[in-house]
């Protein structure tokens, strides 16, 4: 997966090159051919990988089953699935939904002096960068084409928050989501509606 970044990388520069080559009065042809070729190479090369990723998923029932339930989740595609699943290990390394949004950088921290809070929280930096840019790429996808977390996000802009801090807490919610069906052993139902919190009974009233 990391290669494929790189590999992504170059595709993108060379994408640039390309079209600041075309801008230019006098455009060499055998250059040109050139790049194409380079980009021709690049997109074999990821689909290899790609290939690559999913058989190695497919060695295992528990990684394979996984994958297929995440999948199931609107703005969640094959490469942030395989980022969420390999920077958790399938969420072994993670035995709670927080602890999957702190590996993630997505938990607010609040900065204070002894016991007095003086800056907005704002989201932790030791984590996997990789995975949490996963989840923010997920986060915009599923603004296009996941209901539930539209109708959160625009009731977070209706209370007031900017538009980055309403997007990272759909990233955590789609992490506590991803979290939910892996280890609860769940598929997506956009349907469901969590069960209302017991309110705790005063005693003495």
């Amino acid at each position: 997966m990391s290669q494929r970044d790189q590999l992504k990388e170059t595709q993108q520069q060379i994408k640039n090159r390309l079209e600041a080559l075309n801008h230019r009065p006098k455009v060499i042809e055998t250059v040109n051919q050139r790049h194409h070729k380079l980009l021709e190479l690049l997109e074999q090369q990821l689909l290899e990988l790609e290939a690559e990723v999913k058989e190695l998923f497919d060695q295992s029932q528990a990684w394979q089953t996984a994958a297929s339930r995440l999948m199931g989740v609107p703005g969640f595609g094959p490469v942030t699935v395989a980022w969420v699943l390999i920077e958790t290990q399938t969420f072994n390394l993670c035995d709670t939904p927080q602890k999957a949004v702190a590996l993630a950088g997505l938990a607010p921290r609040a900065y204070q002096s002894g016991t007095s809070v003086y800056k907005n929280p704002k989201l932790t930096q030791e984590c996997r960068g990789r995975l949490r840019r996963a989840l923010y790429m997920a986060a915009v996808a599923s603004l296009r084409c996941n209901p539930q977390m539209q109708a959160f996000y625009q009731r977070l802009k209706s209370q007031g928050k900017p538009s980055k801090v309403a997007l990272c807490a759909v990233a955590r919610k789609l992490m506590v989501l991803a979290w939910t069906l892996v280890c609860k052993e769940r598929d997506y139902d956009p349907n469901f509606i969590s069960p209302p919190k017991t309110p705790l009974l005063r005693t003495g009233a």
